[in-house]
């Protein structure tokens, strides 16, 4: 008796182990899977934002390397609902064109001596949301950029202003 009443102590600390490290198993596998969603959630956020001050970036020094009000100008409806920023280039670049749009959910640029097409076209960067407008008075292009902001779309103004014309 003396034995398999060991046997069966034996036996029921085994059976709590196991239940133990199979807790704990699942413990470690639950921490695991928060810890990629929490991960994949702040590179998700960190890209969307630098993907935001790409375009940003982009765009002021698209506008800056040919800035002056007769060489930029916006097209509306350049390219099928998307208005477009129309770049001329001059000196070397005589009669070529760069247009910067906003489709299907990225930032294009169109460097051509024709029409713009999508076919012609190299994606920047993707964004959630873009438009672009002018204000003549002023010399002001104005891009407003749709941003996810902490699960909140957000609006974000980028005013450049332009020189005279040179």
């Amino acid at each position: 008796m003396n034995m398999s009443g060991r046997r069966k102590n034996v036996s029921i600390e085994s059976f709590l182990v196991i239940i133990l490290m199979m807790i704990f198993a699942t413990a470690v596998c639950i921490l695991i899977v928060q810890g990629s969603a929490t991960f994949e959630r702040a590179l998700e956020k960190k890209t969307s934002e630098e993907n935001l001050r790409i375009a940003m970036s982009y765009i002021n020094m698209s506008i800056k390397q040919n800035d002056s009000l007769d060489s930029i100008t916006l097209t509306q409806n350049a390219f099928k609902d998307s208005d477009a920023l129309k770049l001329s280039h001059g000196q070397e670049e005589q009669g070529l064109v760069t247009y910067i749009f906003y489709y299907d959910g990225y930032l294009y640029e169109c460097y051509t001596d024709t029409k713009p097409s999508l076919e012609l076209s190299t994606p920047i960067v993707k964004l959630d949301g873009m438009t672009i407008s002018s204000e003549k008075e002023g010399g002001l292009i104005v891009i407003t950029y749709n941003h996810l902001l902490n699960h909140k779309e957000v609006e974000i103004d980028q005013r450049i202003a332009l020189r005279t014309g040179d």
